[in-house]
């Protein structure tokens, strides 16, 4: 087991780093972490705690993380890790679950809190010279029947539900989806010349529609979409005529 000093803000103190090998684990949180740098650009993850069967010194049980991506691809090179986690708490397929019965993938995944998996610790040192344990997302895998998996203490505060927490900033895409369902669960009226508006918007929030097999388009006025979406899901005495031309956009609205 690998001791680390961290200094930080709060001062210097030690802190143990998880032992590596395989452990069960169990599913104790699930946050969105909005968009993050990654070596592949800006991607939009989920951070996955896990407690673990490891012991602290103290007689604790260890938590560990790991980030997935934000998707629910599962293609010829194999599904996201999103998917793979998914699949290893549930120990089946995503293609056996009614998706359209979840909010979005954030939901989808804090179904899984509780339940357990199996998942492999590595240690590795980083440039600063000190050694840190790290949960791989590609080799969680089914727990297998008859294993005990740590149970969630009951004291236990997720991320969200602890003081000075807020969500992070809804990106362009995540208000439009947000923007269209709403329009969807009121049954919205558009109002003006709806046809083409409608059209373009399904095909743009087909990109980010969990479970869509939609086609999707790419759009390069987001908050162009965004302002007609607000317009057009207001209440009916705050409804415009019709959304105002803005002078260079490329979004034939």
């Amino acid at each position: 087991m690998a001791l680390n000093l961290n200094k930080g803000k709060s001062g210097d103190r030690t802190y143990e780093e998880h032992p590596r090998g395989t452990f069960a684990m169990t599913l104790a949180d699930v946050v969105d972490e909005g968009l993050r740098d990654t070596p592949w650009g800006e991607k939009h993850e989920y951070r996955l705690s896990f407690l673990t069967t490891a012991k602290m010194s103290g007689g604790l049980n260890f938590m560990i993380s790991t980030w997935v991506r934000k998707s629910l691809s599962k293609g010829p090179k194999g599904p996201s890790h999103m998917v793979s986690v998914f699949e290893a708490l549930r120990n089946q397929e995503i293609e056996a679950f009614d998706l359209t019965a979840f909010e979005d993938e954030l939901e989808l995944m804090e179904s899984c809190i509780g339940r357990g998996c199996l998942g492999v610790v590595t240690q590795k040192p980083g440039k600063d010279g000190k050694v840190r344990s790290r949960l791989d997302a590609a080799k969680i895998s089914p727990i297998p029947d008859g294993m005990v998996h740590p149970p969630i203490p009951g004291e236990f505060k997720r991320k969200r539900d602890r003081d000075g927490y807020a969500p992070p900033e809804k990106s362009p895409k995540q208000k439009i989806a947000h923007l269209w369902a709403t329009a969807e669960d009121r049954s919205v009226t558009l109002v003006g010349d709806a046809s083409l508006k409608e059209q373009i918007v399904r095909e743009v929030y087909a990109n980010f529609n969990l479970g869509s097999t939609a086609e999707a388009i790419e759009s390069p006025d987001f908050e162009r979409i965004i302002y007609a979406l607000q317009a057009w899901t207001a209440p009916k005495s705050e409804q415009k005529a019709s959304v105002p031309e803005v002078a260079g956009s490329d979004v034939p609205f």
